[in-house]
């Protein structure tokens, strides 16, 4: 009998803990976006019918910082609950990163046009109407993200460059 009362108390300890670290995890998650939401605020001053490529690049890092923080934090709130509930999370891990390291490498060019994306974005290298060559293409930026770069050439060309190939600009 006092084996099943320990049993017993242990699965509700277990939920409780469960349900105290999904708490935890919900309200670290609205405080991160709640942080984001007010540095953005900082830079963005409201006025929508003139979003300044200062808004629009402080929006697109904003958004950027909050998926990356927020899976960091739900993979650290479920590896927590798992440990609590009895489950060796070292193997777990140990496939996660091999199977990390597998979709890095399958990924590495996508990894390279995202990171030198957000460093275009986040230095202000150059901006949406801005006249540029850039890997041997002339024209107008008309549209800059984190993987990819689209010029408007002299005629009707539209050039399509990934950041990872941007490796000099000239501004013109």
């Amino acid at each position: 009998m006092n084996i099943a009362v320990l049993g017993d108390s242990l699965i509700v300890s277990n939920a409780v803990s469960t349900v105290a670290f999904i708490a935890g995890g919900l309200a670290a998650r609205i405080f991160i976006n709640r942080l984001v939401k007010i540095v953005i605020s900082k830079v963005d001053d409201g006025d929508d019918s003139k979003n300044s490529m200062l808004q629009i690049r402080s929006r697109t890092i904003g958004a950027l910082i909050s998926s990356v923080a927020g899976v960091v934090l739900w993979s650290t709130v479920i590896t927590m609950i798992l440990s609590r509930w009895g489950v060796n999370i070292a193997p777990i891990l140990a496939g996660a990163g091999v199977i990390g390291l597998a979709v890095g490498f399958g990924a590495q060019t996508l990894v390279k046009d995202v990171v030198t994306g957000f460093f275009i974005l986040f230095e202000n290298q150059f901006n949406v109407g801005d006249d540029v060559e850039i890997a041997g293409s002339k024209g107008k930026v008309i549209a800059l993200n984190l993987r990819t770069t689209v010029l408007k050439g002299s005629g009707s060309e539209i050039y399509i460059i990934p950041n990872s190939k941007i490796d000099k600009v000239v501004k013109m």
